[in-house]
């Protein structure tokens, strides 16, 4: 799946803004039009803040769908007063992906799920880690009427071996969580454990 982003141009900031702002209380009037146009002004910028926190393409699209939903349910919630609309819009993102982050659906330093399919079936391999979340599937966004939507699974991953992994995930043999705040502080405790593992066997 990938999303294809375009925007205004020629336009000065003070324009934009006001014009994003527009668009925002229309959408709060259930405008569909005033949504495309808030897509098509934000939606590379707000899968840039979703890219950075998730580290994961296929999760960024997915989050920023949940993104505009959210924007389309709470845009009446929208104050210009209070905050800019690319700044409203860019908390719900960042908020959006943080939230995806800590249930657990991604791990931003685990190696591809093919990689590791792979190594499960090598001889003397450790998996070090977490459960990957099982995102095996791909998804797309069906408009039903005014303000309803729902998401529909058009196709399923499999790994290299045909295994299922949607649901499912990998576990690994020795389990190693990692912390927004090891993300935060630039620590990686799955790899200091995979280290002080070989670190024994070379010793033996």
């Amino acid at each position: 799946m990938s999303l294809t982003f375009t925007g205004a141009s020629g336009m000065d900031a003070d324009a934009r803004r006001k014009q994003l702002s527009a668009a925002l209380y229309r959408v709060a009037r259930g405008d569909r039009p005033a949504l495309r146009l808030v897509y098509d002004m934000t939606a590379a910028k707000l899968f840039g803040v979703c890219l950075r926190i998730l580290n994961d393409r296929s999760e960024a699209e997915d989050v920023l769908q949940d993104v505009y939903l959210t924007v389309w349910r709470k845009a009446a919630s929208f104050d210009e007063a209070r905050a800019s609309p690319i700044t409203w819009l860019v908390a719900i993102a960042r908020n959006r992906a943080i939230d995806r982050l800590r249930s657990g659906g991604v791990s931003r330093l685990s190696e591809p799920i093919e990689a590791a399919d792979a190594m499960v079936k090598a001889a003397n391999v450790t998996l070090i880690g977490k459960k990957s979340f099982g995102k095996g599937s791909v998804q797309e966004l069906i408009s039903v009427s005014k303000d309803t939507a729902v998401k529909i699974t058009v196709a399923r991953w499999l790994t290299p071996a045909g295994h299922q992994i949607n649901t499912v995930g990998i576990a690994p043999d020795i389990e190693v969580n990692m912390t927004r705040d090891d993300i935060d502080n630039k620590r990686d405790p799955q790899l200091d454990k995979a280290l002080e593992i070989l670190k024994e066997k070379n010793e033996e």
